[in-house]
């Protein structure tokens, strides 16, 4: 079984950092005039991509503030109610790994098309 800790926690919510980052990379390329011409719906391939990112950069920062919120509310239970927080910690542990999985698998997925989309189109020198 995991380990469950605060620490891992910590260490998605960085990864999601580098993740908004990553977003905010491709984004530039996405916007720079850096295109072969006459690549036909190359406009509306870049529109679908930034469309894409906006989506990717919500759920990131949802994610975040999510995770924050969560860290920030156990400090604030009582500790004298050990088996509410633990109910509670397990099961919302639980739920932001399976969500950070789901995140990074789809992120990981985009990023991939658009680097191969952009291997294709981007004019070389």
């Amino acid at each position: 079984m995991e380990t469950q800790s605060p620490t891992q926690l910590s260490s998605k919510l960085v990864a999601i950092k580098y993740m908004e980052q990553d977003l905010s990379f491709i984004k530039q390329l996405l916007e720079a005039p850096i295109y072969k011409q006459n690549i036909p719906n190359l406009f509306e391939k870049l529109t679908d991509y930034l469309a894409l990112i906006t989506k990717h950069t919500k759920r990131a920062v949802s994610y975040r503030n999510d995770v924050e919120l969560f860290k920030d509310s156990l400090e604030n239970f009582p500790e004298e109610d050990n088996d509410s927080i633990d109910e509670y910690y397990f099961g919302r542990y639980r739920h932001f790994m399976e969500e950070y999985a789901k995140i990074n698998t789809q992120f990981s997925e985009f990023k991939s098309e658009v680097f191969t989309f952009l291997s294709g189109v981007i004019e070389k020198k």
